[in-house]
């Protein structure tokens, strides 16, 4: 939605707003849950929806859920179907020298075609500015997600998770010790010294 006049994020009132259910055909929601960010112009209604709506450059974490021969991988992402996750959308990636998924492995990564008639594409590539590091160091921006725990926590509460103040994040990281991915479609994954953790 793009953020103009009428819409006042910090008006308490409901925001009526319009859902085509067939074409010509319409039904009017009153939603409170408005946010936005005025700088970018945006403007979106909070939801926990349990299926995830691909956008280019969002980070997931997902799940290998089958291999495609030497194409690369299916990946579920908890969106309309599972994203194709090519075998060399690694930095530093190969024919010959290339990381080998088995099923059920998580992988952090970003999105990088969001056509709404295919399936989603996924990459472990550094975006243009950021630092690109070979997938084998071990100290890729992304890639296998190893050991730790992943949790579905919804859109809303990851959301909240990636911004740059997170209340919750601060009082964990008070007291305790640990690694985090978040990923914009739902899904966190939390390493920690130990289970108790």
């Amino acid at each position: 939605v793009e953020l103009d006049e009428s819409i006042k994020l910090v008006d308490e009132r409901p925001l009526k707003i319009a859902i085509a259910v067939m074409p010509g055909q319409f039904r009017v929601e009153k939603v409170r849950d408005v946010s936005g960010d005025k700088k970018a112009g945006r403007a979106w209604i909070e939801t926990n929806a349990r299926r995830y709506t691909p956008k280019r450059g969002d980070v997931v974490i997902g799940t290998i859920c089958a291999r495609m021969g030497l194409a690369g991988y299916k990946v579920e992402i908890h969106a309309r179907c599972p994203a194709m996750f090519p075998a060399l959308a690694f930095d530093g990636a190969t024919k010959r020298n290339q990381p080998n998924l088995p099923v059920g492995t998580l992988i952090h990564a970003r999105v990088n075609v969001d056509d709404p008639h295919t399936e989603p594409q996924l990459t472990c590539c550094a975006e243009e500015g950021q630092q690109k590091k070979d997938w084998m160091s071990g100290e890729a921006i992304y890639g296998r997600l190893e050991g730790g725990v992943s949790i579905r926590c919804g859109a809303v509460l990851s959301r909240a998770m990636l911004q740059p103040q997170c209340a919750v994040l601060d009082a964990l990281a008070a007291s305790l010790q640990f690694e985090l991915a978040v990923g914009a479609n739902g899904v966190a994954w939390v390493c920690a010294e130990s289970r108790k953790d």
